[in-house]
């Protein structure tokens, strides 16, 4: 009689292969004198249990039988692989993904109930799932999707009849090419004429004190398409133009960034 995997793989047998990469030896000399490896045991699809040759050639018992035994040899332990997941910047309204794994550090099978997130914002997937062999593993995919510029931390956590693990998710929603807005100043302005525009673009910016300001033009990717003022703007009312017959018809974005604050307003060029 073979041993137990060649005997599987020989037969073609479906049904599991009781096995341990270590030397565990159970006590079953409470039921003839002799103790047997758990690698070197085949559960029948009746619910018989076989042995084979390196530990007792064609004796079976049924499971009932021997519950107890099997209990101890197999319990399923439950690990991550990374246990933290850091999506960075994400635009809001889009959505990121990244994964991590969910491994079997134990014997037997380990059922996976269920996965929750504690913010809406990050979701996963499979929910569920059975991790058969030791040292097997699932891989869980999550998804961030920011609904507003924020930094956001969280966990998810990972049920399963034995224990709950917990793996840590954080993102910042951001705009497009824009870092979370700061307070900004009250009697701030900026108006943009004509909105749609062909040629030039008038851009009429108002401040309360004198700072460094920056005004930038970029695409919906977020790229910088134009750099048209940076440097120093005193209070009071001031007027900026930009034109580049290069740049194709589009929906462009106008960033104005203060100290401390930004603001980003939508233009149109139609050619």
């Amino acid at each position: 009689m073979q041993a137990a995997f060649d005997w599987k793989d020989s037969l073609n047998l479906t049904f599991p292969v009781l096995a341990d990469p270590l030397e565990v030896v159970a006590d079953s000399f409470a039921f003839y004198g002799f103790p047997f490896y758990p690698w070197d045991v085949i559960v029948g699809a009746n619910d018989t249990l076989a042995y084979t040759e390196n530990s007792y050639a064609g004796q079976i018992w049924r499971l009932d039988e021997i519950e107890h035994i099997l209990d101890s040899l197999f319990t399923p332990e439950i690990a991550a692989n990374p246990n933290s997941l850091n999506f960075d910047e994400v635009e809001v309204g889009q959505s990121a993904d990244l994964t991590f794994w969910i491994d079997n550090a134990g014997t037997g099978v380990l059922q996976i109930n269920d996965v929750t997130a504690s913010l809406p914002q990050f979701g996963a997937s499979p929910l569920q799932a059975l991790i058969y062999a030791r040292d097997d593993s699932i891989q869980i995919t999550v998804t961030f999707t920011p609904t507003q510029v924020a930094n956001y931390n969280g966990t998810l956590s990972i049920i399963s009849p034995q224990d709950t693990l917990e793996v840590g998710v954080s993102g910042i929603g951001t705009q497009v090419g824009v870092e979370p807005e700061k307070q900004m100043p009250k009697n701030f302005q900026i108006s943009c004429y004509p909105n749609p525009f062909n040629a030039v673009l008038g851009i009429k910016v108002t401040l309360e004190t004198s700072q460094q300001i920056k005004v930038t033009l970029h695409n919906l990717a977020g790229s910088l398409q134009s750099q048209i003022w940076s440097g120093p703007l005193s209070a009071g009312s001031h007027e900026l133009r930009w034109s580049d017959q290069q740049a194709p018809s589009g929906l462009y974005l106008l960033k104005v960034t203060g100290e401390g604050w930004s603001r980003v307003q939508k233009v149109v060029l139609i050619r």
